[in-house]
């Protein structure tokens, strides 16, 4: 049997932040992983993801990765434009 062929007709900006929010938050090898390739020093102790914030003197982040290790927290902001 023959499975269909499918195809994206196009993938937007909020498609990537999704797919991204949802691999760092379901799956903890991919999170470390991830956290490894920013910070290469850095044993993380937990990693939590946020969608879409804004602050005022910062601007407007697609996500914000927020990783606690060795008794401090340190935040990244992804951009994807």
């Amino acid at each position: 049997m023959e499975l269909p062929e499918r195809r994206l007709e196009a993938v937007t900006e909020r498609d990537i932040d999704m797919l991204l929010f949802e691999e760092l938050t379901a799956n903890s090898f991919f999170a470390q992983w991830f956290v490894k390739k920013v910070r290469p020093e850095m044993e993380p102790d937990s990693i939590s993801i946020w969608h879409s914030l804004t602050d005022p003197e910062l601007g407007e982040s697609d996500l914000v990765l927020i990783v606690k290790a060795a008794g401090a927290a340190h935040g990244r902001r992804i951009l994807d434009r």
